[in-house]
């Protein structure tokens, strides 16, 4: 059973291959869904299904109105072709969902992750819904090898960025014991990287300085230790962290 004669080479697109794309691009959907899914983000598993299936569908619409185009074309020689506008469509409609994620978390930036899946998830549907050995191929490495480095990847990053990440605690403190402060942070694990003088003042009769501190975290330490090693100080008078 034949579906329609695709473009002008000859090729055959049996309606069962058709289908095979849309299963398959729904079960690489389903990958990229259970690792959002098991994590309890706004998208997970069924969203990302639905959304490789979907632009999937969009793709052999594509596919299925050209080689219709192409089929009255030849019977008329009147030629009226557009290999990109439905699925120039998609990309608007990811970007919707995308925003969605983002505004489900009420702006907070933990969306932005989600939304790109949502992306390589539509242009997962998209490859296999155009067909060719070359584009199962790109998006089965994409699902089963791209995919999961990178999450690997971006553990790895996080451990590197955690070591080497600075972080800044805006502190008013007695101003005969700034040195006092700089042996607290040190010996609580945590290096000096600049300090900002930022004011000089006086509150109930005693001299206050606000300073702005930069630190790094020692390895087998943590931030907050640091910051409750600063905040047992009897001299501090107050403390932000940014």
């Amino acid at each position: 059973m034949y579906l329609l004669i695709n473009f002008a080479e000859g090729y055959v697109v049996e309606i069962w291959e058709q289908i095979f794309r849309v299963v398959l691009a729904t079960m690489l959907g389903a990958v990229i869904g259970f690792e959002r899914e098991i994590k309890n983000k706004p998208a997970g598993f069924i969203t990302f299904m639905l959304v490789s299936m979907g632009a999937c569908l969009f793709a052999l619409v594509q596919v299925n109105l050209i080689a219709t185009n192409i089929k009255v074309a030849t019977e008329t020689t009147q030629y009226a072709l557009d290999a990109s506008r439905i699925i120039a469509q998609i990309v608007p409609g990811i970007g919707f969902l995308g925003a969605g994620t983002i505004i489900h978390n009420r702006g907070a930036v933990k969306g932005i992750t989600t939304a790109a899946l949502l992306w390589v998830s539509a242009a997962i549907g998209l490859l296999i819904g155009m067909g060719g050995i070359n584009n199962y191929i790109i998006a089965l490495i994409t699902t089963l090898v791209v995919f999961p480095f990178t999450l690997l990847t971006r553990r790895l990053g996080r451990k590197y960025a955690d070591y080497h990440r600075i972080y800044r605690v805006d502190v008013v403190i007695l101003s005969n014991n700034e040195q006092d402060l700089y042996n607290k942070i040190s010996d609580s694990g945590a290096n000096i990287k600049k300090v900002f003088f930022h004011n000089k003042s006086f509150k109930n009769d005693r001299s206050v300085k606000e300073l702005y501190i930069y630190f790094s975290i020692k390895k087998g330490y943590t931030y907050n230790a640091v910051l409750e090693s600063i905040l047992s100080a009897d001299y501090i008078i107050s403390l932000e962290d940014s």
